[in-house]
């Protein structure tokens, strides 16, 4: 595989796109309501034989998402409830009761810019979330972000409204909030730098009995320094939480309510990097994280799956597991509700790394990141959820599920006018599919570096992000451009012809040696769209 000297920077075509927050069990939607929001309907698949045939029923909860900050989403029995948060702090709530149609409730403006919500759960006769955010302006452009905490409160789960709550002072991020026997918990990442050699962000969790005066609980850290406390689960007499502390995975136990806390090693839980998820249905609890790889970031990243059945006092690696992400390191989202669990995969081609697949199929290489669903009876094997009957927007992709009591799934999916949902019927099996199998090529790919014979042809995606002036290391040496035909520079944004095939700022073209010193650049059946020689200078790097 050839590359330039430097790494390459991004790819364009990775949009911002609504997905979990990294470090919370929520899902990632928004919008504003307004009454009466448009539906879509599509004649899905239909179901296995022997059930009923189903589909999926869309409905767009229109308005403008927050990019930076997560909606909430939380199933009480047959209730799902959405939280949204607009940039500039408007929250509006959806609720969606027996099968019916998510309906709005009032918008309330917080004048708190930038508020996130972390959490939010069922309490008493209501509902509770929490979060944090907000911004001051200095003047003259000097803007400060704010990470003040914050609490609301909802009768129904659609009208929201602030209330004054006790011990929250300190800036932080919250992640996730559950109730338990004693009252609430809360865990996310206290902000308040300490000593600054040991970083700025702790683990931490909250309690409190009535919603209103809330008790700061610091994680232990085991050693080390910065950490987070990423999602919460209640099961039997303990209350675990999982995170990390300085890239090493972490659980924590409370047996008094979330009170206090102690790290716990169990056993079949492997080294990790982070523990992001867990979650349970029945007697089955599931956990989610990654091994990392050489190095902080690495794609070689590994998922980790692991299941118990003892109340997570012993766990193993789940038997017939989703596949593992492609080019996206990130651990596998878990949900689970309905007698079932869910999670997310996720496929993005890197043609740096499988640049087969783009002269297989440039079409592949050109998408963004493909969304796969996955469902599970007994969290230990794992099928892919037939989605063909979903019509989403350009773009849109799935990024969460809610499995509500009644056997309802509801997908959330971005809307070009603001966020999708997608609800398959109760007492209808899910349709699934089989794995997708990748195209093959027979291409012969130069490596960097590698000699090329006069009169030979091989394959060579030229990296075009600073233009096509160089080929870097062919025969050990840089080769410059001679002529003056059609050029592109995807760092500039310049525009590129319909006929070519690139993808992700890199021609898929072929190097053709026509003499000891010249080399064309071809796509297709041979059209050649430059020439190089020998060059004496080094060629430059790419940023």
């Amino acid at each position: 595989m050839t590359m330039p000297p430097s790494p390459p920077p991004p790819p364009p075509n990775v949009r911002r796109r609504l997905y979990l927050a990294t470090l919370a069990l929520v899902l990632t939607a928004s919008a504003c309501g307004t009454d009466g929001p448009p539906t879509r309907e599509s004649s899905g698949p239909k179901a296995e034989a022997g059930s009923e045939p189903g589909r999926w029923t869309g409905q767009v909860l229109d308005g403008e998402p927050g990019p930076d900050h997560p909606t909430q989403v939380a199933v009480d029995g047959d209730q799902v409830v959405v939280t949204i948060v607009s940039d500039e702090g408007d929250v509006t709530g959806f609720a969606s009761n027996d099968e019916g149609r998510f309906q709005p409730g009032e918008t309330t403006a917080t004048g708190h810019q930038f508020l996130g919500l972390g959490g939010l759960s069922r309490f008493g006769e209501g509902w509770i979330a929490m979060g944090s955010g907000g911004l001051v302006d200095h003047g003259g452009g000097d803007e400060e972000l704010l990470f003040d905490m914050r609490t609301f409160r909802s009768d129904d789960g659609r009208t929201w409204a602030e209330f004054d709550s006790t011990g929250l002072d300190a800036p932080a991020d919250v992640f996730d909030l559950i109730a338990v026997d004693d009252g609430l918990v809360a865990v996310g990442t206290l902000r308040e730098a300490g000593d600054p050699s040991q970083g700025g962000f702790r683990a931490v969790a909250w309690h409190s009995t009535d919603g209103e005066h809330w008790t700061t609980v610091p994680m232990p850290a085991g050693g080390g320094s910065e950490g987070s406390a990423a999602t919460l689960l209640a099961t039997g007499d303990e209350v675990l939480a999982v995170g990390s502390v300085d890239r090493r995975g972490v659980m924590w136990s409370s047996t008094d309510g979330g009170a206090t806390w102690a790290i716990v090693e169990r056993e079949g839980i492997p080294a990790t990097s982070s523990l992001d998820h867990i979650v349970s249905q029945d007697d089955v609890l599931l956990v989610s994280g990654r091994v990392p790889g050489a190095e902080e970031g690495d794609a070689e990243a590994v998922q980790v799956l692991v299941r118990s059945v003892d109340g997570g006092q012993t766990w193993r690696d789940v038997t017939d597991p989703p596949p593992p992400n492609r080019g996206e390191p990130a651990p596998f989202p878990l949900f689970a509700g309905g007698g079932r669990f869910f999670t997310l995969g996720f496929s993005f081609i890197e043609p740096f790394s499988e640049p087969e697949l783009c002269y297989a199929d440039i079409e592949l290489c050109r998408q963004d990141t493909e969304v796969a669903l996955y469902v599970s009876d007994d969290g230990d094997r794992w099928d892919r959820v037939d989605l063909s009957g979903l019509s989403l927007d350009e773009y849109a992709e799935v990024d969460g599920v809610a499995a509500p009591d009644d056997g309802r799934v509801v997908l959330l999916t971005g809307a070009v006018d603001g966020v999708g949902t997608w609800t398959w019927p109760a007492g209808v099996d899910l349709p699934t599919e089989a794995e997708p199998v990748d195209p093959t090529s027979d291409v012969d790919i130069l490596d960097e570096g590698e000699a090329l014979p006069v009169g030979e042809r091989r394959a060579y995606p030229l990296y075009i992000h600073c233009g096509m002036e160089w080929l870097y290391e062919v025969d050990g040496t840089s080769w410059r451009r001679t002529d003056d035909g059609p050029d592109t520079e995807t760092g500039a944004g310049d525009e590129i012809p319909d006929d070519w095939p690139v993808a992700q700022q890199a021609i898929f073209g072929f190097v053709t040696r026509v003499s000891e010193d010249r080399i064309e650049y071809s796509i297709g059946d041979d059209q050649v769209i430059a020439t190089y020689s020998r060059s004496a200078e080094q060629a430059p790097g790419c940023m």
